[in-house]
């Protein structure tokens, strides 16, 4: 994947908020997403990331080191963590079967603020893509949620 583009945003359901950052080899996404338009032959990056506690879920409010987990070892976890997935659409917009999971690594933020998350990422990949490694500095993406759709661009 190259990517072109890096937004987030940080999505709440009652009292619970999780951070959520597309790496994505589509440009100007954020815009896309707005005008609900999902482009042609897109990959994206999904990491989710926060501190989870025995009472619920907090996007991070600060730099520190996120350990990544599956989605099924990460319901076990307390305190940072973070979830990552890759995964691609077709000339169709239609998610490919190349959807992959990450099941190690880290996260590292080094900026948390109004305008978004920067920071470093090494993810363990138990399919064909191994160990990736990378940096981001996103853009706050207020319309970017986990139920995207659209129009195929």
């Amino acid at each position: 994947m190259s990517p072109r583009d890096a937004i987030s945003n940080v999505l709440r359901n009652s009292t619970d908020s999780v951070g959520i950052i597309f790496i994505s080899s589509a440009d100007s996404l954020c815009a896309k997403i707005n005008a609900r338009q999902q482009p042609r032959n897109m990959q994206v990056m999904v990491i989710e990331i926060g501190t989870q506690s025995s009472t619920g879920a907090a996007a991070p409010a600060g730099p520190g080191v996120f350990p990544v987990y599956s989605s099924i070892d990460s319901t076990a976890v307390v305190g940072p963590l973070a979830i990552a997935f890759f995964l691609s659409s077709n000339a169709s917009c239609r998610q490919t079967a190349s959807f992959e999971s990450a099941t190690g690594g880290n996260v590292t933020l080094t900026r948390v603020d109004a305008s978004g998350y920067a920071g470093t990422f090494d993810l363990t990949f138990s399919g064909g893509a191994g160990q990736v490694t990378g940096s981001f500095s996103t853009g706050r993406c207020t319309a970017l949620r986990t139920n995207l759709g659209g129009t195929c661009t």
